[in-house]
């Protein structure tokens, strides 16, 4: 992630509602494609991550694709990944694989089946949006799995992790998850739980004011076997007052 980004977290005082969206990752943009495309296991390159419990001993696995908008969107650094070219006109981020419960023989683990995906962190410390938003807005396209959303925030507490869980709306519940229509799904920050090591901590601490995050992801740990997919094309930081908002989700 680039430097120049850390201009777009300057905020000036405003009125919170009449505050535009900010966009988080926005993969139509240069430097948040780039990351995109430098996807791998560790990250060394210094883009996206993803991971499976095949760290355990697992049998889950998982995989990140880029998919530029079109051919325009390739005209990147000769060292990124080759990404697939779709025919959709919005570019985004997928991730899918397979998950499987199945404990590993041998292994002291209550439980398995996990795929989990994490944005590069922020630099310097982290995107300070302050008290200027209360929600989070992330446009993907997703299968009738529920997956966990994860915010990484500055805190005293470094294992603090703030969750909240995303699925396909109800109404297209019906649907075959191989439709292609894109949902805006949108988090108020005061319904985020506040986890640590995957437990919900008995004090609870309101993601509500002050806010720096440090990095963004999305983990699938439904306690479920089988394929999933989740497409990602953006993440934003909205204000969201269903009955008075300026920037209100369509």
């Amino acid at each position: 992630m680039v430097a120049r980004r850390l201009d777009e977290f300057k905020l000036t005082q405003a009125p919170t509602e009449k505050l535009k969206p900010l966009a988080l990752f926005d993969f139509s943009r240069h430097d948040d494609a780039i990351d995109a495309m430098n996807t791998d296991i560790s990250g060394r390159k210094g883009g996206w991550r993803f991971s499976d419990d095949e760290t355990i001993g697992g049998f889950s696995a998982s995989k990140l694709t880029f998919h530029p908008a079109n051919r325009s969107d390739l005209h990147m650094e000769q060292t990124c990944q080759h990404p697939i070219v779709n025919s959709d006109l919005i570019p985004f981020l997928r991730f899918e694989g397979i998950t499987d419960t199945t404990i590993p023989k041998g292994k002291n683990i209550m439980r398995s089946g996990f795929c989990a995906l994490r944005s590069p962190d922020f630099i310097l410390g982290g995107a300070n949006i302050g008290e200027y938003y209360n929600a989070l807005e992330i446009k993907c396209r997703l299968d009738s799995r529920i997956y966990t959303v994860n915010l990484k925030v500055r805190t005293f507490f470094p294992d603090d992790l703030y969750q909240a869980f995303i699925t396909k709306p109800p109404k297209e519940q019906q649907n075959n998850d191989d439709d292609k229509e894109w949902n805006t799904l949108i988090l108020p920050f005061n319904e985020f739980a506040l986890t640590a090591f995957g437990r919900i901590r008995e004090v609870q601490r309101k993601l509500d004011g002050g806010v720096t995050i440090e990095h963004f992801g999305i983990t699938l740990a439904d306690g479920k076997d089988g394929e999933f997919r989740l497409d990602l094309a953006s993440v934003n930081c909205i204000n969201y007052y269903p009955e008075k908002s300026y920037w209100k989700a369509t």
